[in-house]
């Protein structure tokens, strides 16, 4: 509270001052009050990440800034984290991730089954579920003219995946992370 703030100010009779606690509008707010209370303009410092004060033979002025920002610690590195790693695992955090194993049968040219499974999903991945996903993702590999062959597997697994999320969106809003994974047997 600004009496309690001016109280210990009086009390303390500081010669300079920097608020340190809040955002930038507290801050300006803190440095205001200090000026009502009689400390000088150019005795109040509101600093930014990385900037800093010296204090030598009882004069205190702005410093070199240091750097300063955000640090990504990412098991035992520290530092530069791909922006597509932060992406996913935020899209991981927010919707979760389905996996979808399509079985292709290279001898009868077709995919034979389709095993989902999720982890973080909003939705159930039940047998209704699946149902209408294989549906949906059959529909899709009948329409297209896909190899099936070890080389074709590429393009099954992209259409799978453009398939069940297109599936999934229309049904939940959601838009997890989709890993779809094709078996040639």
């Amino acid at each position: 509270s600004q009496e309690e703030l001016k109280l210990l100010m009086a009390m303390a009779k500081p010669t300079y001052f920097m608020p340190v606690h809040g955002e930038a509008v507290h801050l300006r707010a803190h440095a205001q009050l200090a000026r009502k209370m009689g400390i000088k303009e150019d005795h109040i410092f509101i600093l930014d990440n990385g900037d800093t004060l010296e204090m030598r033979g009882g004069i205190v002025k702005r410093g070199t800034p240091v750097e300063s920002g955000v640090v990504y610690v990412d098991g035992l590195r520290i530092g530069d984290t791909d922006p597509i790693v932060l992406r996913d695992r935020q899209k991981l955090a927010n919707d979760g991730m389905v996996t979808a194993v399509a079985i292709v049968s290279l001898k009868h040219k077709k995919i034979e089954a389709i095993e989902f499974s999720g982890r973080g999903v909003s939705f159930a991945i039940d047998d209704q579920f699946s149902e209408d996903a294989s549906a949906s993702i059959m529909k899709t590999i009948e329409k297209g003219k896909f190899s099936f062959t070890s080389s074709g597997s590429d393009a099954i697994r992209k259409a799978v995946r453009d398939s069940l999320s297109n599936f999934i969106w229309s049904r939940t809003r959601t838009r997890p992370m989709i890993i779809p994974v094709v078996m040639e047997v």
